[in-house]
């Protein structure tokens, strides 16, 4: 009977604690929410003020909504973190006041404690390899720096460098460049934060076969780019005619052909079309400067023969 009476006892006490500790939570989370409001509204006004001392034309000015808005969002995560993290300690904390679950309790305070600590460990066991991430992609910024001023010089004829010229360099600058951040990005994954784990693995592989089967097309029209600048068939400024597209050569990028007629209207025609096509150029059937234009001229029959 006594055993019953303090067993009563402990259970009451362990409800009353319990129910103070809802309570307590509760004014938390309104105070949490209160705090959040109060805070994401100073600080978007705070830097709403500050961007819209910023001129039109830069960047950070077009894009200071996105920037507010994730900036509040990023406000309300933290919020809803430290709330779900209050709610697993209160119900941890009231499991853990009666003798039924007093186990439940203190798995869940264990489960935590080893989660945390796990994850402090994979932090720290991460940042050397994370160093070396850094150093190699900041070591391709630097190499794609100096060929771009390199590819840059060439284009602008200040510097001559074998076949290259002022036609190629700037396709060769980009085919460098991407070669470069592949190679650095194949030489930092290793040393990514989990890049041994067999879910990264899994996902890099998905990504791969999703980026094989879709950029396929993409893939060709660069290539196609590529040769159409190698081999010279077109260049900027050139008069051509392709099928129905007639005009002026204004770019030759790596998935399109820009041409501009004489009444203002642009042609973009895609690399492979480009290239699996006849090229008519009339600026090389000319010497000189200047192109042959050609026309079809009509008479009617209501006409005088002389």
């Amino acid at each position: 009977m006594l055993f019953r009476s303090s067993d009563a006892r402990a259970n009451l006490a362990g409800l009353a604690k319990a129910v103070a500790a809802v309570a307590l939570l509760l004014l938390a989370l309104a105070l949490i929410w209160r705090a959040t409001r109060w805070v994401r509204d100073a600080i978007t006004a705070a830097l709403s003020a500050r961007m819209q001392a910023l001129p039109d034309g830069v960047l950070a000015g077009r894009i200071s909504p996105i920037f507010l808005q994730a900036t509040s969002r990023l406000v309300v995560l933290m919020a809803s973190v430290l709330s779900l993290l209050l709610v697993f300690l209160v119900v941890a904390l009231c499991l853990d006041q009666f003798a039924y679950t007093r186990a439940l309790g203190e798995g869940l305070f264990q489960a935590f404690a080893d989660l945390l600590l796990q994850g402090l460990a994979s932090m720290a066991a991460a940042v050397p390899g994370l160093f070396v991430a850094v150093v190699i992609l900041l070591l391709a910024w630097i190499c794609t720096q100096v060929s771009s001023e390199v590819f840059n010089h060439v284009a602008s004829g200040r510097l001559k460098l074998g076949m290259l010229d002022a036609h190629t360099a700037p396709a060769t600058r980009h085919i460098v460049n991407a070669c470069l951040w592949l190679f650095a990005l194949a030489m930092a994954y290793p040393y990514l934060p989990g890049a041994q784990t067999e879910a990264f693995k899994g996902l890099t592989v998905i990504l791969g076969i999703m980026v094989s089967i879709g950029a396929s097309g993409a893939v060709g029209q660069v290539f196609s780019g590529v040769i159409l600048v190698y081999t010279r068939a077109l260049s900027l400024g050139e008069y051509v005619r392709i099928q129905d597209c007639e005009g002026t050569v204004t770019e030759v990028g790596l998935f399109v052909t820009r041409l501009r007629n004489g009444l203002g209207m642009e042609y973009a025609l895609p690399n492979a079309l480009v290239l699996g096509n006849v090229t008519r150029n009339f600026s090389r059937e000319v010497t000189g400067t200047g192109h042959v234009l050609e026309t079809s001229v009509t008479i009617g029959y209501d006409t005088p023969w002389r």
